[in-house]
């Protein structure tokens, strides 16, 4: 993503994000569902690898203190900020899914120790995962991990399972 923050993200991430949260509001709408990402937390990767390497497995839950690995990824943590606070605020429904790795082949490929086949989600349970966000109209704020439910995952499932009943298949 590289050292400045470039007018793409701050266009589309920032301004954007502003944007649909406003005029959803502006319009009466009832619920956001937000594309975050993994990137949001994306500095405990580092850790994650070098625990998987020793044969550790430690996953991070829905609570874990955001931990951006780029602008990109800040981006991604002010868009989540905004729907907690049009949710708390401004009487949105806001659900924060922070997507893995969706890959066109639909399949995790490379070592399971690192971390792009466990963050992968196919695209049924991508699918799903949505499907039960937009049908989740008792949940003010929320945020959840978008992965499928892959050997050496780092992101916990739990939270989702409990909250939106979502079941990856994969």
């Amino acid at each position: 993503m590289g050292r400045a923050v470039n007018d793409e993200i701050l266009h589309n991430n920032i301004i954007g994000t502003y944007t649909v949260f406003e005029a959803a509001k502006r319009a009466g709408v009832e619920q956001v569902i937000f594309a975050s990402s993994n990137h949001a937390v994306g500095s405990y990767e580092e850790e994650y690898v070098s625990k998987a390497a020793s044969g550790q497995r430690e996953m991070l839950d829905h609570l874990v203190l955001m931990q951006p690995d780029s602008y990109y990824g800040v981006s991604k943590v002010f868009g989540e900020a905004m729907g907690a606070y049009y949710a708390n605020h401004r009487g949105l429904r806001v659900i924060c899914i922070r997507i893995g790795w969706i890959n066109p082949d639909n399949k995790p490929e490379g070592d399971p120790a690192e971390p792009s086949p466990a963050m992968w989600m196919s695209y049924e349970d991508f699918a799903q995962i949505v499907q039960k966000s937009i049908e989740a109209d008792t949940v003010q704020f929320d945020i959840f991990y978008g992965v499928s439910d892959n050997q050496n995952r780092l992101f916990d499932l739990e939270h989702a399972k409990e909250i939106l009943k979502f079941e990856p298949s994969n």
